[in-house]
């Protein structure tokens, strides 16, 4: 079971690592020749390319970066966002690609026209790469439920009336930081229709 987590946790160090996101960050900015952000909330990354750009405009794109939350706080959708913004008192077209991951936003790649105009090219460009990032968290998201699955089974075990399976969890403590000696208690908590009808 040890073996078994330590390649859980392998695994997870491999996706999605810093490195990879920047190369495809990095693709996108080659190809659309413009300033690009790219925010994840799974797992929770931000990371900038705004090479070549003055550092008062990068404060600016980012300023106008954490706008789009702030304004759409609550009220985001899965659909794409282009926009022009005023930045430094210009007109700047803004593209923003949503990253949806089983009809759930988990980011956004945005990208400004500070270099060139944006155009039908970047649009694609921006759509790949949201879909190579969102097959990635995918993929992280299932390798997540396998190690939930086998902690909710270590906890199953645990609480079993069947003596082996009791001693299969024991046999697990050290995973799970538990202790031989360690006192232990667990709570089964049932939701009622009521409750639900009140959230």
């Amino acid at each position: 079971m040890q073996r078994l987590e330590n390649v859980y946790e392998s695994m997870m160090n491999i996706m999605l690592r810093e490195e990879v996101l920047r190369e495809i960050i990095n693709v996108v900015y080659e190809n659309i020749k413009n300033p690009v952000i790219l925010k994840l909330n799974y797992p929770e990354k931000n990371i900038l390319k705004l090479d070549g750009v003055e550092e008062y405009t990068k404060e600016k794109l980012k300023k106008n970066f954490e706008e789009f939350y702030t304004k759409n706080k609550g009220t985001l959708e899965k659909k794409f966002y282009e926009s022009v913004e005023r930045i430094q008192g210009k007109n700047v077209s803004r593209m923003v690609m949503p990253i949806v991951v089983k009809n759930t936003i988990y980011g956004h790649i945005f990208s400004w026209a500070i270099n060139t105009p944006l155009g039908g090219f970047d649009l694609s460009v921006l759509e790949i790469a949201a879909t190579t990032m969102a097959v990635e968290i995918l993929k992280l998201l299932s390798l997540r439920e396998a190690e939930n699955t086998h902690k909710i089974e270590f906890i199953e075990d645990l609480c079993s009336n069947d003596e082996k399976r009791k001693k299969k969890a024991e046999g697990s403590f050290s995973i799970y930081n538990f202790g031989p000696e360690d006192i232990f208690c667990y709570i089964i908590v049932k939701i009622k229709e009521a409750i639900k009808k009140l959230i």
